[in-house]
């Protein structure tokens, strides 16, 4: 099984979080938080500044540690092993990837809407108990 580690961003703006949609996903849930994989010999805070910055076009200030957070396939073999951030948004215009198709400002209301990761639901929980 290949194993992986990844950082997500928690951005909150006006007391919301960005959600980016996957284009294509080999997942069931489509939305996820923004970040991505480590490359070889990347920390935590370069990973999830470079990936945040190449899915969504923003430069972020990262802020708290969040909820720790994993994805497993056994049937596609594949574990990843992350970590997420409170961050700020440094800048405001969001240009997607080709990788994303759609983002969304959700607020608590709105977070049972979006078919996200159960990953990333403990990372969402873990936000909304700062509040």
């Amino acid at each position: 099984m290949k194993e992986f580690k990844a950082a997500k961003a928690v951005i909150v703006k006006d007391d919301k979080i960005l959600l980016i949609k996957k284009a294509d996903t080999i997942l069931n849930s489509p939305w996820e938080l923004p970040g991505g994989k480590l490359e070889e010999d990347e920390d935590y805070f370069t990973a999830l500044k470079r990936e945040v910055k190449e899915e969504t076009d923003i430069d972020v200030e990262i802020g708290r540690q969040l909820a720790d957070w994993f994805i497993q396939s056994n049937e596609k073999g594949f574990r990843i092993d992350g970590k997420s951030w409170l961050c700020k948004p440094l800048t405001n215009a969001i240009k997607l990837s080709k990788e994303h198709s759609e983002y969304s400002w959700i607020d608590k209301r709105d977070a049972q809407k979006f078919k996200i990761a159960e990953a990333f639901k403990p990372v969402i929980l873990s936000w909304l108990k700062l509040r």
